[in-house]
């Protein structure tokens, strides 16, 4: 019985998160079955990255600038972007520079939808937080933000690294790191008179699954393989007797 309750242990670190609308209109039942539609997924990659995933269930309105505030001072150093559909994002810096109506006005790290086709490009050196300094290249700022940012059934992927799982996990729960987005496209007939809206992940991850050593899958085989022959060995002796 050991065995095989090994063999079926979860070995992926990962936790689920949705979003929560944030302020006029952040009592809004549509708004908040919107947020409720976008899912932030947190995970580890074979080389213990931190993998953020967020993915728009939400039928109309589309994800378009990201935020990170980190209070916990985690280091987190930005690895990559990974996307799905016509995503396409830049980093750093987000254009407003700060997660509107929000009340941090300095992000720790920002990205925003970027169109690839716009060869010229804006330079954005207003930066803020961990950005400050920096220059990127993000696209016309009026033209195709619904085209490259997470539309209705897309997603983005954010590597990063610098800090443990159980951190991260730690910190999105206790409120210490915030991942606010700025969704556009909102229907105005739903009782919210701006077409866009801000939201933050809600505290207290879901699916928390606890990482176990990378070894443990092939310990738990190689158990469950010696039970079997055991068990076959056994039924051998007492046929012959």
């Amino acid at each position: 019985m050991v065995s095989i309750f090994i063999l079926f242990i979860p070995f992926l670190a990962k936790a689920d998160y949705v979003f929560e609308p944030i302020g006029d209109c952040s009592d809004n039942q549509y708004l908040r079955e919107v947020g409720e539609r976008i899912s932030l997924k947190v995970n580890t990659d074979q080389q213990n990255n931190i993998v953020f995933t967020l993915t728009n269930n939400a039928s109309g309105p589309f994800i378009s600038e990201i935020y990170l505030y980190d209070y916990s001072s985690l280091g987190l150093t930005f690895y990559n972007f990974n996307y799905s559909g016509k995503v396409n994002y830049k980093q750093p810096g987000a254009d407003p520079g700060f997660l509107p109506g929000f009340k941090d006005k300095s992000p720790t790290w920002s990205a925003q939808p970027w169109n690839p086709e716009d060869k010229k490009g804006n330079d954005n050196k207003k930066g803020n937080g961990a950005n400050k300094g920096n220059s990127s290249t993000t696209g016309k700022k009026s033209e195709g933000a619904n085209q490259y940012g997470i539309d209705y059934g897309e997603s983005l992927t954010i590597v990063f690294s610098g800090a443990g799982f159980d951190q991260i996990i730690q910190s999105l729960d206790k409120g210490n790191l915030i991942f606010g987005i700025h969704v556009k496209g909102i229907d105005k007939n739903m009782g919210c008179e701006a077409d866009s809206c801000s939201f933050i992940q809600t505290s207290g991850g879901g699916g928390y699954v606890v990482p176990l050593p990378s070894a443990l899958p092939l310990l738990g085989s190689g158990i469950f393989g010696l039970s079997i022959y055991n068990l076959y060995k056994r039924n051998r002796v007492s046929k012959k007797n």
